[in-house]
């Protein structure tokens, strides 16, 4: 799952939960690629607009 950290606000940083329970940090504009292709598998829906919403913030 992907969300922002601060609440709705515009993000500056996303965190990515592994299915391992690792968290990692991503900052708004870092290339996303290889986990926003992971969700899309699982969830196309909010893939895409994690994808749309920090392609358009960074």
């Amino acid at each position: 799952m992907v969300r922002p950290r601060n609440h709705g606000h515009e993000p500056t940083t996303w965190t990515r939960a592994e299915a391992d329970g690792t968290i990692e940090d991503v900052a708004v504009g870092q290339k996303v690629d290889a986990w926003v292709g992971a969700i899309a598998e699982s969830c196309p829906e909010q893939a895409t607009a994690d994808a749309v919403f920090i392609l358009a913030a960074s």
